[in-house]
């Protein structure tokens, strides 16, 4: 997408331009992709995980994980030049791993 404004992000399914094309756009403009990953987390956690930023706490329904106690990321870029994140959770009241594993059996 990058920059490319004959994508049509209200389709179901955009035509996007090939990958080389967009790696080259990316070489171009590097921060435009780390603004995007970053936004990109933000809203999984905000959205899906119930993470409110301005309190720094989880918000009052929580996500679809329950409620988040806190989480820490690191991100790193691939052999193919893309961002990449690694994240750990910790949620409010979650079960014990052993209990899930016995539950799963």
């Amino acid at each position: 997408m990058v920059g490319n404004h004959s994508v049509d992000l209200s389709d179901r399914f955009p035509f996007l331009v090939p990958s080389t094309e967009r790696v080259l756009c990316l070489a171009q403009d590097p921060v435009a992709a780390a603004d995007f990953f970053e936004f990109c987390v933000s809203c999984v956690f905000e959205y899906l995980f119930g993470w409110d930023y301005s309190s720094r706490k989880s918000c009052m329904k929580g996500g679809i994980l329950g409620h988040l106690r806190a989480f820490y990321g690191t991100s790193k870029f691939t052999e193919c030049g893309s961002l990449h994140g690694h994240f750990l959770i910790w949620l409010v009241g979650a079960s014990n791993p052993n209990d899930i594993h016995r539950q799963l059996k």
